[in-house]
């Protein structure tokens, strides 16, 4: 600590209020409280802006938040003070692919695999950001395979669904929701697609993450939404197909159909 203070009042000096800092950030991840996470990072970057671990923990928090642009800020900016250690690395491996730069992903993956072969996750972001490329399928298989088998239980291959396993899955996603939003599914159609287009994804401002699950066809009117629904809601296989077990499928697409109604119709879940 700082020496006395005229009046006897001890100061903390700066070294030990940004460990107490840091030490309240990493509580707040771990126990999942992101927003206070990236209010308490925010802050010691008020006060030291280049600071590796506050700009690293920053980065973390706000990927959880999904607000990956400026998560991907966070870790560009810790990765340049010193090349970048492997966290690092990997979160700006996973912000870019989420902010659709399959490039930066896929060569920042890639380093965390040669500095860390058995890192699951820098092989499955690698895998992801390559499968989306064309002619990279056999690189990408083989990105995928080795995360799953590191961690099958986290990053397993996609499930081979039939048409009618999909119908199943979907009828009891949609059962899920508020009664109102499954008034909203009653007439829509679903069309099952593979993957979305990455460059549609990239028309969206920010762009829409690559993992998306669903995705509703058409444009919320200027007059009441729910006399005007969409054409369709497109769904992923491949993504949605990534999930560990058919339960968690099920509240995965139940997850993507509410946060595509609600958008729809300019609602808040609270608000139904």
């Amino acid at each position: 600590m700082d020496d006395e203070l005229p009046g006897g009042v001890w100061r903390v000096d700066a070294d030990t209020q940004q460990s107490l800092r840091l030490e309240r950030i990493r509580t707040a991840l771990d126990d999942g409280a992101w927003e206070e996470a990236a209010l308490e990072a925010e802050e010691l970057l008020d006060e030291a802006p280049q600071h590796p671990e506050g700009l690293f923990l920053l980065g973390e928090a706000l990927l959880e938040l999904a607000d990956f642009e400026l998560a991907r800020a966070c870790y560009e900016q810790r990765v340049r003070l010193d090349g970048g250690d492997s966290p690092s690395l990997l979160g700006l491996a996973i912000s870019a692919f989420q902010s659709c730069d399959l490039p930066v992903a896929v060569e920042t993956a890639r380093e965390v695999v040669r500095r860390q072969p058995d890192n699951a996750e820098a092989h499955y972001y690698l895998g992801l950001a390559l499968e989306r490329q064309p002619g990279r399928m056999t690189e990408a298989l083989t990105e995928l395979s080795a995360a799953a088998q590191l961690d099958p239980d986290l990053f397993p291959l996609p499930m081979q669904l039939r048409d009618k396993d999909w119908e199943e899955v979907v009828g009891a996603a949609v059962m899920r929701l508020h009664p109102r939003l499954q008034t909203f599914y009653k007439a829509i159609h679903f069309r099952l697609e593979d993957l979305p287009a990455v460059q549609e994804l990239r028309d969206h401002d920010p762009p829409l993450p690559p993992t998306i699950g669903a995705m509703y066809v058409g444009q919320p009117p200027d007059g009441d939404p729910w006399h005007e629904l969409p054409s369709a809601v497109r769904l992923f296989a491949r993504n949605l197909g990534r999930a560990s077990t058919p339960e968690d499928l099920v509240g995965q697409l139940s997850r993507a159909l509410q946060e595509e109604a609600l958008d729809w119709l300019g609602l808040s879940l609270e608000e139904l």
